[in-house]
């Protein structure tokens, strides 16, 4: 007997194609005290699951990521900090953040 790859519905469309959804890619960056603890705030507060996020990941001692938005900006990296990631999906919508 043979499964199928993909989950599927009855009318055997994936479910990839079932739901338009996006990624959306998180990073938090900073000390591993500060950085765990942030995790599991997130987690108490429902958002996600402690173990869904990546593993810590050392960043480079005085890295530099420049923002290319009209604001600018600036992220710099210290000695002994590490970044975590992070992907959620939504599904996409037509709403819109008033300004």
């Amino acid at each position: 007997m043979t499964y199928p790859t993909e989950p599927q519905s009855a009318i055997g469309q994936t479910l990839r194609d079932r739901c338009d959804r996006e990624a959306v890619k998180l990073a938090l960056i900073g000390k591993p005290a500060g950085v765990d603890q942030c995790v599991i705030e997130l987690e108490r507060r429902g958002f996600c699951d402690s173990y869904a996020w990546s593993p810590p990941i050392p960043v480079p001692e005085n890295a530099v990521i420049q923002s290319s938005s009209p604001q600018g900006g600036i992220i710099q990296f210290h000695k002994g900090e590490v970044i975590r990631l992070y992907k959620r999906w939504y599904p996409i919508t037509i709403q819109t953040i008033p300004l």
